[in-house]
């Protein structure tokens, strides 16, 4: 993570030292100014010279404060745009309090720099980069979600004379003046070595690998595979690792099995009605004289129609009905 955090503040400082001099380039160029060698030259001239190192990038930003003569000839404001704050923490943070630090340390006052993110959305990316450029923006840092998006935001940058800078992961087909990242070759080295060190430590003998390798329009995914790629190959070629394709089942999968409770035969059913019935108990076995309703004497007689009176019988057993039934258990 130690390790992480210097990188990323190198890739920031860098990436705003270009950003830092897109911006002076441009204030220095007249719309009318043609693209020739000549004009070029001379806006590169007109601007402050400034020697720095990449190795003065550090996550304390010092080297930034030399780069102010610069940043005080540029014109316009500066747009960070992030891509999204779930596939990585590192996007909330490292990148943001990182470039919000270096552009401070560089002599640009909030007001002069924005640092956003897309929230893992296409539209919204290109949306914040429109928006950033008609409020003035002449600098545009942007880790672009895929190429389709990094394009379209390129496209619009040169229409409307704004400089972008592809931070973190290439556009491919774009058209940006810089591109700063990692050394995503080597990250997915060290992605590779992980794995052998792993299964190396948990003494896993001949496992069987899975390569999955992202996106093909995603440069970074790319340049990890060529990576991680060169560590395994010998690990495949002499047999210490089975390569397994995503495309081979290993298995057949088993048919969906059915919930449904088959039919009773017509003959069970017709087997189970002609089975006698098997008698009650005799505790169970009632008289029928003994189970008849019987009245008090002094009360009135019981109701013979149902028009006088809805007043039905108790469906009980009386007392009179022989033995009571056995009341079950409450468990």
């Amino acid at each position: 993570m130690i390790q992480l955090a210097r990188k990323g503040a190198v890739v920031a400082s860098a990436s705003l030292a270009l950003c830092l001099a897109a911006a002076a380039c441009s204030s220095s160029s007249s719309p009318s100014s043609s693209t020739t060698p000549t004009s070029s030259s001379t806006a590169s001239a007109s601007s402050p010279a400034v020697s720095i190192s990449v190795t003065q990038f550090d996550k304390t930003f010092s080297a930034m404060s030399a780069l102010k003569p610069l940043a005080a000839t540029g014109k316009g404001n500066v747009a960070v745009i992030l891509p999204d704050t779930v596939t990585s923490a590192r996007y909330v943070q490292f990148d943001a309090p990182y470039l919000t630090q270096a552009l401070t340390a560089a002599g640009l006052t909030s007001s002069q720099f924005t640092v956003q993110n897309a929230q893992g959305s296409d539209a919204t990316e290109l949306s914040d980069a429109q928006t950033a450029i008609t409020k003035g923006a002449s600098v545009l840092v942007m880790d672009p979600l895929d190429a389709g998006v990094g394009a379209q935001i390129e496209t619009y940058a040169a229409s409307h004379g704004a400089k972008v800078i592809d931070y973190d992961r290439l556009t491919l087909g774009g058209s940006r003046q810089y591109y700063v990242s990692f050394n995503n070759v080597v990250v997915g080295q060290t992605i590779g070595q992980g794995f052998v060190a792993c299964a190396t430590d948990w003494k896993v003998t001949k496992p069987n690998v899975l390569v999955m390798k992202g996106d093909p329009t995603d440069n970074n995914a790319t340049l990890f595979a060529q990576g991680y790629d060169g560590v395994l190959a010998s690990h495949f070629t002499d047999k210490s690792y089975t390569l397994v394709s995503p495309r081979t089942r290993t298995s057949t999968p088993s048919s969906p099995r059915t919930t449904t409770t088959p039919r009773r035969s017509s003959t069970t059913c017709r087997a189970r009605a002609s089975s006698p019935r098997p008698s009650r108990s005799p505790a169970r076995t009632r008289p029928r004289s003994a189970c008849r309703t019987s009245w008090p004497a002094t009360s009135a007689a019981p109701p013979t129609s149902r028009s006088t009176s809805r007043r039905r019988p108790p469906r009980r057993w009386p007392s009179t009905c022989g033995p009571a039934r056995p009341r079950r258990a409450p468990w």
